[in-house]
């Protein structure tokens, strides 16, 4: 019996081949690469951070971080600088810059910059911790300093160009791009205003030459800093001319990112509510929302409001179809024109009799004072 080759051509072949491992030291070299394009990416950084960016998911990523910068300080790529805090961040040298630019990363030296020891340290950080967790959650992150140097989708003159001022960090998930302002210190009202009125952009094309959408706003602080509470009360200021149910929506594109940080900056945790979860939005007069009722009762009964809205697409001039959506729980009430005497929280411990004479002595000192207490909203 004769058997054809091509019948056998497949079992005479040789196995294929196992894929080649990288040896110790290409896997040391790849992560002192990581590693220096964390840091030009952020103009600065502590080895925590460094760990975060580049094994965020490793059992013993801080020591492996360690181990790195300490070799990658020796050779004279990373240079280490005292921080405002008394720590040490680490900056790219000349000679590293010059590596990242022949392969092709734009990237720039760290030898004058200014936010290591100085003010703005703090805040500095708080950006860059915020956006390498929100790697983890799929997004592309570009910190303030990587949009500025030309290593984000988006520049910094396209931003200003469309939105008045540069955010201080950029996420960007498809052709959906977030805006990331940080709040560290009290900024003026003023300023607090302006990031309120971004949330009027969501939905429009971010630059004509762009493919991104303004998506929504996420504004990121200190836990323990009441700024959730400044920014309601400046963004009522800022939204009283449109109507409830048109607030209600811009409220929801903005999300409140509550860092838990411990001393000195670490990372504890963050959570993100938009600005009208578990709270209670208080309407002036029934008749002013009564075309908003159904949509404030779906709010109220599903957790979950979506609103699909035509608009017209900037770039091509034809009719578009948006969602936006607004997340709850939320609690509703009817006020009068003179708006809610008071309006208290249950304390610990606290009996419900003790809780009426609050409420009693609180409307007293609103009806003869003027002093209006929310302890709701803040």
């Amino acid at each position: 019996m004769r058997v054809s080759l091509d019948l056998v051509d497949g079992l005479l072949r040789p196995a294929a081949a196992k894929p080649k491992r990288s040896t110790s030291r290409e896997q040391a070299a790849t992560n002192r690469l990581n590693v220096l394009r964390a840091v030009s990416e952020h103009g600065h950084l502590r080895c925590a951070d460094i760990a975060a960016a580049c094994w965020p998911k490793a059992a013993y990523g801080e020591q492996m971080a360690q181990r790195t910068v300490r070799a990658l300080v020796e050779s004279g790529d990373l240079l280490v600088r005292r921080s405002a805090h008394g720590g040490k961040s680490v900056v790219c040298s000349r000679v590293a810059a010059a590596a990242l630019e022949v392969r092709g990363i734009p990237a720039r030296h760290g030898l004058d910059l200014a936010s290591v020891r100085g003010p703005t340290f703090t805040h500095h950080c708080l950006t860059s911790m915020w956006a390498l967790r929100k790697r983890l959650q799929g997004f592309d992150a570009f910190h303030e300093y990587a949009i500025v140097n030309g290593q984000a989708p988006v520049s910094a003159q396209q931003l200003i160009a469309r939105y008045g001022k540069l955010c201080d960090a950029v996420l960007v998930r498809g052709d959906r791009l977030y805006l990331c302002e940080t709040e560290a210190s009290p900024k003026s009202g003023q300023e607090i205003a302006r990031i309120a009125m971004l949330a009027t952009h969501v939905g429009r094309r971010v630059h004509p030459e762009l493919p991104y959408v303004l998506a929504g706003i996420f504004l990121v602080f200190d836990a323990e800093q009441n700024h959730a509470a400044r920014f309601a009360k400046v963004a009522r200021e800022s939204w009283s001319r449109y109507s409830a149910a048109d607030q209600a929506t811009l409220a929801a594109r903005v999300m409140l990112a509550k860092v838990s940080l411990g001393l000195p900056l670490v990372w504890r945790g963050c959570s993100e509510e938009t600005q009208l979860q578990h709270k209670i939005l208080a309407i002036a007069e029934e008749e002013g929302v009564r075309q908003a009722a159904y949509a404030l009762k779906l709010l109220q009964s599903d957790g979950e409001l979506t609103i699909a809205s035509t608009g017209k697409d900037e770039a091509t001039g034809n009719l578009t179809t948006k969602q936006y959506t607004v997340k709850g729980p939320v609690m509703l009430m009817l006020t009068t024109t003179a708006n809610c005497l008071a309006m208290l929280v249950r304390r610990d411990g606290e009996t419900f009799s003790a809780l009426l004479k609050r409420l009693d002595k609180a409307i007293g000192a609103a009806w003869s004072d003027d002093e209006f207490a929310d302890e709701v909203n803040g």
